[in-house]
């Protein structure tokens, strides 16, 4: 009960329902704006709820569920995870702790590949920053102390986006003679990443991770949050990447 009572006092949720009596008072006086808050009301619960957020993940993360490894794929092919974002530009080499949540989750899955490769494969990091210390060296850094030999490692510290990703790592497969690679990133994330990789022409299997859909509670599926908005924007950022690829044909 307590836990209901606080989402209904939640900033989101008073501003929702606050919206949600504009509206009624504008339709109460047949005042001609009422339609378009309306549409506002119901396209912010859409956004903000746990219904609507999960649905939104979901079309994005349908097809990458779970992670295994492909028909095909050794213990010998590389594996490529890509940053998810940092803190800040003036990180020093070991401050770990500027990393995006979506970054550790991506290092440590592919650590987790890494082992269940039987420690063969070289790890690929991409990712870089906006000056000094990269994505990739941070997150080369706690693979590193983690026990994946510096020997293992390659890092491309370039790319801002996940298009250079897929650029920028392109050459430095090449030069490892990889013929196929395992993708990590977050499950979210994939279906752009792979248009993106699947110019470099090299079979991929993807390592989705990080996966952020799922059915919550029947009480407070209705309910609009700070949670459920912050995924949702989150999918839309996906979504309008992914509308971007296909107008302007980056994803070939």
């Amino acid at each position: 009960m307590m836990h209901y009572l606080k989402l209904l006092l939640e900033p989101v949720a008073l501003l929702f329902f606050l919206w949600a009596w504009v509206t009624w008072r504008l339709w109460v006086r047949r005042h001609r704006p009422w339609k378009l808050s309306l549409v506002g009301v119901l396209a912010f619960w859409l956004v903000a709820s746990p219904l609507g957020a999960n649905a939104l993940a979901w079309l994005l993360e349908r097809n990458y569920r779970d992670a295994s490894v492909c028909d095909g794929f050794s213990v010998d092919d590389p594996i490529v995870v890509l940053g998810g974002g940092m803190r800040g530009s003036d990180a020093s080499p070991t401050q770990t702790s500027a990393l995006m949540e979506a970054s550790m989750v991506r290092t440590f899955a592919a650590r987790g590949l890494w082992q269940q490769l039987e420690r063969a494969p070289a790890i690929l990091v991409s990712g870089g920053g906006a000056a000094g210390v990269s994505e990739a060296a941070l997150m080369s850094y706690i693979l590193i102390q983690s026990g994946v030999p510096p020997s293992r490692l390659v890092r491309e510290e370039s790319s801002r986006s996940t298009r250079e990703n897929a650029t920028f790592s392109a050459d430095l497969l090449k030069s490892m003679n990889a013929e196929r690679f395992y993708l990590v990133t977050s499950a979210m994330h994939m279906p752009r990443a792979r248009l993106a990789f699947d110019a470099i022409g090299l079979p991929i299997c993807p390592w989705p991770v990080d996966q952020k859909s799922f059915m919550p509670d029947a009480g407070g599926l209705w309910l609009p949050s700070l949670r459920p908005l912050q995924k949702s924007t989150a999918a839309l950022h996906e979504m309008k990447g992914l509308l971007w690829y296909a107008l302007s044909g980056r994803g070939e």
